[in-house]
Formats: structure tokens, C-alpha cells, sequence
């Protein structure tokens, strides 16, 4: 496999399940993300999380889906990995304290990670091993938030069936037909196992579809499109909203470069 080489302030991997953000500093305005999220400092220098009323500092942060946040990482290089409701290990987030739903966490249980995290710095580590860097930092993350519930399988068979699915072929009838519940039913029993929204889920996913495709040469309108959202203005709203940059910033050599490592 080809070495990745980055180029630009940042880069975003996206893979299966989750995408990793590298970036050199940070002053966000306030975003709510749908996945659950890890942040590390590789030189381990710390990193200020901003929520309703409080504030941690600390070089690894986990965060749970959903938290109003703004991040501050001033000449401060992090990594940011976003684990998706298809991930095995996503439910673990729900050990996350209800008040502020972040924890911070000792950054020398991450020294193991530090060399492919450099490696990556300099551009040398190629598609398998950004796939293991992700794994191997969720599993180290899981040992100390405990091991995740078990997830009810209609639920799972849902979150597995939408991740295969075009955005534009989403059908909440078949949805209910796999469960064999109620519309009300399901969207409570999906909201209470997954920690959001199958709404919310539905977005989140036509927006990692719109990010699998930033790499090409497609325009934000037939991005837009393509993912399943109405138009690109919506596109643009629902992204910014949630990632805190126009996808503008995400196209040809603008700050954010884009690799789509996914599988599917």
C-alpha cells in the first residue's frame, strides 16, 4: 500500500468506522458531534475541552457523542478520533460521567501509540497501519472505560444495514419492518440503546458519506446530492454545525486534506 502524505495545516482519514483528524493547533467555536470521541496531544502537551460550565485540561480527553464543546489547542499538534455508532466498542461512551460527558485520561497509557503518531507527522505510515493506530487506541481506551453494554441485535442489524445503504435509498418503513416495532418504538428503543437519535444517526451518515467523497473532483452541490441531503446550503449548515469548518475547507488544497480510507 501507497504511504499517505500529507500536506496542509491538517488531514482527515476517514475509515469504516470513524475517521481520525490530525491537526496542528485548534480554537473551535462550539460543535456537537455525533460520534464518540478520543483526543490525544502526541507531544503530550495539554489540550483545553470547553463545555457548559466547565472546563478540562488534560494531552487524552475522551468525550461522549453529543457534548456541546469547544476545543483549544494553541501550537499544539493533536490527533482526533471520531468512533462511530457501527463501531464494536461505541457504547463504552456511556460510562462517561452525565455531567460534562468527558473524562480526562493519563497520556502515558498512550506512550505505545506515540511512534505511529509521529510517523504519521511525517508522513510515512500507510492505509493498514492508520487502521491499526485507530483500533489499538479505542481497545487501549476501552480498558479504562469498560467494556461496552450489550447492544440489543435489532439495533445492531439497523446500524449495520444503514451503513450499507446509499444515503438516497434510507427507508424508515424497512427499518421498522426489520425490528418488527412501531415507529415510536424504535426510534426510543434506538435513541435509549445508541446514546442518539436515529434521526441524528441518519444525518451523521450522509455526512460521512459527504466526507468519503471529498477527495474527488465532484462539486459541494453534487456532493450534497449525492449523500442524500436536499441541497447544498443544508449540506453546508449540518456540516459546519457539527465538524465547526465549512466543507469548503475540506476540498483540493484548502487546510484540511482528505483521504478516504474506507472499505466500503
Amino acid at each position: 500500500m501507497s504511504a499517505l502524505k500529507p500536506s496542509g495545516d491538517s488531514q482527515l482519514l476517514s475509515l469504516d468506522h470513524g475517521f481520525i483528524y490530525f491537526a496542528r493547533h485548534a480554537r473551535s467555536i462550539a460543535t456537537r458531534r455525533h460520534p464518540g470521541v478520543i483526543l490525544l496531544s502526541p507531544q503530550s502537551k495539554p489540550l483545553r475541552l470547553e463545555t457548559k460550565g466547565q472546563s478540562f485540561e488534560a494531552s487524552a480527553l475522551v468525550v461522549a457523542p453529543r457534548v456541546v464543546r469547544s476545543l483549544y489547542a494553541n501550537n499544539t499538534p493533536f490527533a482526533a478520533l471520531h468512533v462511530e455508532p457501527s463501531h464494536p466498542a461505541y457504547r463504552m461512551f456511556e460510562s462517561l460521567p452525565e455531567e460534562g460527558g468527558v473524562c480526562a485520561l493519563s497520556r502515558r497509557d498512550f506512550k505505545a501509540f506515540d511512534k505511529s503518531l509521529a510517523a504519521y507527522q511525517m508522513g510515512t505510515p500507510n492505509t493498514a497501519e492508520v487502521e491499526d493506530l485507530f483500533e489499538g487506541i479505542v481497545a487501549r481506551t476501552q480498558r479504562f472505560l469498560g467494556a461496552p453494554p450489550a447492544q440489543d441485535k435489532r439495533m445492531t442489524a439497523i446500524i449495520d444495514y444503514i451503513s450499507r445503504q446509499p444515503p438516497e435509498d434510507y427507508c424508515f418503513a424497512d427499518l421498522m419492518d426489520m425490528a418488527r416495532l412501531s415507529a415510536g418504538r424504535l426510534s426510543h428503543l434506538f435513541t435509549e440503546q445508541i446514546g442518539l437519535s436515529l434521526r441524528s444517526f441518519l444525518i451523521w451518515r450522509k455526512t460521512k458519506e459527504a466526507i468519503g467523497l471529498f477527495p474527488t473532483s465532484e462539486t459541494l452541490t453534487t456532493i450534497a446530492h449525492a449523500s442524500g441531503f436536499a441541497d447544498s446550503a443544508h449540506f453546508c449548515r449540518t456540516f459546519q454545525k457539527s465538524l465547526g469548518l465549512p466543507p469548503s475547507r475540506f476540498r483540493g488544497d484548502s487546510c484540511v486534506q482528505v483521504y478516504n480510507l474506507a472499505s466500503s
